[in-house]
């Protein structure tokens, strides 16, 4: 690099320009020696107010700002290996030389954008939008902004060929020592990672199969999310809230999730025109694209009572049902009023974690998802066959089913002993 300077300056100059009126500029690395200039515009852009000229890097006001200082490292230090490449072959250093050496290894060049796992990704998400839940395209983008966060900072380039066991590898590092995740998180990442490359090599877009390596795996612990009893869900019933009718409402459309095991989103689109034969006829939100057949739910337990509350003064079976956002927030409230103290070990509290409990009451863990999980859980308990519970929750695999069972060691205890002795009397009576 012997006698090169390497210096990142914004393109447009705005010191005449009030700051309320600031616009985006591009960040350019200018590689010099003497009168000899080379000029390389990133792909970053940032306001004036966001950009320190003295360090050369982007400030703390800015979202993104650790990331995209990373990248702008990643970049400087990609220029010097082309000079470094570029001498032990006797080439000059020119700029079509290092634009397109630095578009190669950013992956951002034309020629190499077919084979850019990132942009595949960008339509893969724009096409699932048509058949996809939000909930599952978010968790789509979640990992897109992670990747795109991962590959700024390292030194593997966005190519389908470059997801390798190597990546893998660095992507856990990142994962677990930079961001903190948890390993359920790197594991849902993990999970569309793998879905990405197969849908790609499906295409023929590539001839990677990593995904298919064991090795490749996605990661994943059991947590102890919480679940109610039947007796916790009717004491949440009858507890009187009549001095509080936004705490009454949620604690209502709580309860018929618990006793329906509909997802929040199902929630919402229930109306009189479901209820057929004291059964719910209702397709799922997150299979509609796939399989338009409706499920069909017994109305069990109070769900009919607390519909005819409603039916008889609105004129509606359920009332209005609030963001998912605030529903949780509202029945922890009606859990705390419930008295669900029972201390919980915390499933986020992590060994040498300041920042919260290793253990909290049973009500700050509640949350809508609680009562989906609690159905599938009493129904499995109450010996219901698992093909028949899953025909109401929609799941597609057992697998996928036993990962909402919640059971203690004494519930297991009475399960198997109520089978030992239904099994003993069989014998008895033939």
């Amino acid at each position: 690099m012997a006698g090169y300077n390497y210096n990142f300056y914004l393109d447009e100059a705005q010191s005449k320009v009030k700051k309320e009126f600031y616009k985006e500029t591009t960040i350019t690395l200018l590689v010099r020696r003497c009168q000899f200039k080379i000029k390389y515009r990133t792909p970053i852009k940032v306001k004036p107010d966001q950009w320190d000229k003295v360090k050369q890097e982007v400030r703390r006001n800015k979202v993104g700002y650790a990331s995209d200082n990373d990248y702008l490292a990643t970049i400087k230090r990609y220029a010097k290996d082309v000079f470094i490449e570029t001498s032990k072959d006797g080439v000059p250093l020119t700029h079509a030389i290092l634009k397109e050496a630095l578009d190669e290894k950013l992956g951002l060049n034309q020629s190499s954008s077919k084979n850019s796992f990132i942009n595949y990704i960008e339509d893969f998400i724009i096409d699932a939008k048509r058949t996809k839940e939000k909930s599952t395209i978010k968790g789509y983008v979640t990992t897109q902004n992670h990747l795109l966060e991962f590959f700024k900072t390292s030194d593997i380039t966005p190519k389908f060929e470059s997801i390798n066991l190597i990546f893998y590898d660095k992507f856990l590092a990142y994962s677990f020592n930079k961001k903190k995740h948890a390993v359920n998180t790197f594991g849902s990442n993990i999970k569309n990672i793998k879905m990405f490359l197969r849908e790609s090599y499906d295409r023929q877009l590539h001839d990677n199969n990593i995904f298919q390596n064991r090795k490749f795996k996605k990661l994943e612990e059991i947590t102890d999310a919480v679940v109610l009893s039947m007796d916790e869900i009717e004491h949440l019933y009858k507890l009187d809230l009549s001095d509080n009718p936004r705490l009454d409402r949620v604690r209502d459309i709580f309860v018929v999730a618990c006793l329906t095991g509909l997802r929040y989103s199902d929630l919402k689109q229930i109306t009189q025109k479901n209820i057929r034969n004291e059964m719910i006829e209702i397709v799922l939100t997150k299979t509609k694209g796939i399989s338009p057949d409706p499920v069909i739910i017994p109305l069990l337990g109070v769900a009919p009572k607390i519909f005819e509350k409603y039916r008889s003064t609105t004129g509606e079976i359920m009332p209005r049902i609030l963001t998912n956002q605030k529903m949780n927030g509202y029945i922890k409230e009606v859990a705390s009023k419930a008295s669900f103290d029972e201390l919980i070990k915390n499933p986020k509290f992590k060994i040498g974690d300041t920042d919260q409990k290793k253990f909290v009451p049973k009500s700050e863990l509640i949350a809508t998802h609680t009562a989906r999980r609690s159905f599938a859980s009493n129904a499995y308990l109450l010996g219901i066959p698992i093909l028949d519970i899953m025909r109401i929750t929609g799941h597609k695999t057992i697998k996928a089913f036993m990962r909402y069972i919640r059971m203690s060691n004494n519930d297991a205890a009475k399960r198997v002993q109520a089978g030992w002795i239904e099994s003993q009397e069989e014998q008895k009576n033939p």
